[in-house]
């Protein structure tokens, strides 16, 4: 497996550059380890890594290794806390090439029509807000 793949490049000018395409969610996501259970909010996704905002019992109990995140959207993704904030966690998926090759392509399909994305580039809300 790739535990620690690059999520970003430096160029020539200085600015980082991501390794894969993002799309913007409003997505929810089962992160589960062991008998644990919580729900948070997927707000980006790309074949690296996501972005979570966490709520109630999910910023508190966030922490840890061995973590799995599942969403109807991607299936089950095993997954590394690279950083975390009160309410927020960075976090990368811990998967082989071919895997992230699929993610890639999913990610690069969601943003060919439009997921994630209104006229004013703002998220949509097309998922977790529409419950």
């Amino acid at each position: 497996m790739e535990m620690s793949e690059t999520i970003s490049r430096d160029t020539q000018d200085g600015k980082v550059r991501r390794l894969h395409s993002r799309v913007q969610l409003d997505a929810l996501g089962e992160l589960t380890l062991g008998d644990t259970t919580l729900i948070g909010l997927i707000e980006n996704f790309s074949a690296s890594g996501a972005l979570l905002r966490l709520h109630g019992p999910a910023a508190t109990q966030f922490f840890g290794v061995g973590w799995k995140m599942t969403s109807p959207l991607f299936g089950t993704l095993p997954i590394e806390i690279r950083w975390r904030r009160l309410d927020q966690a960075g976090v990368s998926f811990a998967i082989d090439k071919a895997q992230r090759l699929a993610l890639d392509r999913f990610v690069r399909m969601l943003m060919r029509h439009g997921v994630g994305q209104t006229g004013d580039e703002k998220p949509s809300g097309l998922f977790a807000s529409s419950r």
